[in-house]
């Protein structure tokens, strides 16, 4: 194959993640201004923030995103890797114009039933595009990196929890409890519906990663990502060369971080990813289920 037909197919792939991305942006701008806000649903991360504020201060939601996002960011890079980073950088500053253009969207005055299903699933759907296309939109997710960066001691979806949880009980003391028990249900609907049409239906990943790196690539993804990895030994056909294979299963959501953090290691590296059907043991389903 030419280095020109390459560059074209090259091309066309990139144009095509990004074209997903900004629609998965603009279906969550949509959802999250015509649902979200019209009932104060806080589901946490930075855009239930800006939703406080808005309430509290009229602080405009895309203001809000690129305030809190911005030094998130900057202070994340070295997570990433540059080909993810762009990526992100780019998602959340359209998201961040989005989310106001969507504000001249006439208000359909929804019921809570239609924002809690409708709102929720077009969330999810929008935040499925992002994830399969390797980015993120920032929020807690950078701020739980950061914290178990800089503090260790919980797992990075513990930090995560943590950080969400703090902004959905922010939004209880400012609104209700019962919009609150609303924005739980919502949280749960989006996070299945952003699951399944990313993945279709397969919660898990097993990552193969082949690399004359193995160990340092090994100690930056245990350090980062609370999985365990397995090394088995192995011997490439074609080069003859001994190196290991290293085999981790792991979440959608530290898909992206993993292979960012594979890429900064060696860049080199040579990558398969599967679905995982069905995973048992620890820090997944118990072997009884």
């Amino acid at each position: 194959m030419g280095a020109k037909v390459k560059k074209q197919i090259f091309t066309k792939k990139l144009l095509r993640e990004y074209a997903e991305i900004t629609l998965g942006v603009v279906l969550m701008s949509i959802a999250i201004q015509l649902f979200f806000v019209s009932h104060n649903l806080v589901t946490g991360g930075i855009s239930g923030l800006g939703i406080i504020f808005y309430s509290i201060w009229q602080i405009p939601l895309g203001l809000t995103t690129l305030i809190f996002n911005v030094p998130l960011f900057l202070l994340s890079f070295k997570m990433m890797g540059i080909d993810i980073f762009i990526k992100s950088l780019y998602t959340m500053l359209i998201f961040a114009l989005f989310l106001e253009l969507a504000t001249f969207i006439p208000n359909i005055n929804p019921s809570i039933f239609l924002s809690v299903t409708i709102g929720s699933a077009t969330v999810g759907l929008g935040t499925a595009l992002i994830i399969r296309n390797n980015a993120t939109s920032g929020g807690t997710v950078l701020i739980a990196r950061l914290l178990e960066k800089v503090f260790g001691r919980f797992k990075i979806t513990t930090w995560i929890l943590m950080a969400d949880m703090v902004v959905i009980l922010t939004g209880m003391y400012v609104f209700s409890i019962i919009n609150t028990l609303y924005a739980i249900l919502c949280i749960f609907v989006f996070t299945k519906v952003a699951d399944i049409a990313s993945t279709g239906a397969q919660n898990s990943k097993a990552m193969y990663v082949f690399s004359n790196k193995s160990e340092e690539v090994a100690q930056a993804m245990l350090k980062h990502i609370d999985r365990g990895i397995t090394s088995i030994p192995s011997k490439g056909v074609y080069t003859g060369e001994d190196r290991d294979l290293l085999l981790c299963v792991m979440s959608n959501k530290e898909l992206i971080q993993a292979k960012g953090i594979v890429h900064e290691v060696d860049s080199k590296a040579f990558i398969v990813i599967t679905s995982a059907h069905e995973v048992f043991g620890e820090g997944f389903k118990p072997l009884a289920e």
